[in-house]
């Protein structure tokens, strides 16, 4: 009777032990699987991101020209005016500093 029980109970832990090892398996090549997916999604979107930058780009270059009419796109473009002449001061004193710092 002894060697039944055992026996069945080994029995049992070895079939869970299988369900959990199925389980940790599928885990693994679904999380794979999802790894490559947002790999592919976090591609897109940086690809995206780089054309609204081109598209962005190009706004600014005909705003700068005077070709832009839109007063929304207008303010925008002024505003990264503004932002770009406050980065080149920044930009001018850091130089200096480094210019200092080198002996």
């Amino acid at each position: 009777m002894k060697k039944s029980v055992f026996k069945q109970t080994i029995e049992k832990f070895t079939n869970i032990f299988n369900e959990v090892k199925k389980i940790l398996q599928q885990d693994v090549i679904y999380g794979t699987r999802l790894g490559k997916i947002k790999l592919k999604e976090l591609k897109l979107e940086q690809k995206k991101l780089e054309k609204l930058i081109e598209i962005g780009r190009k706004t600014y270059f005909l705003y700068k020209k005077g070709l832009i009419d839109n007063q929304e796109l207008k303010q925008l473009c002024n505003q990264l005016s503004i932002l770009e002449s406050q980065a080149k001061v920044y930009h001018t004193t850091a130089e200096e500093y480094k210019k200092k710092i080198k002996l």
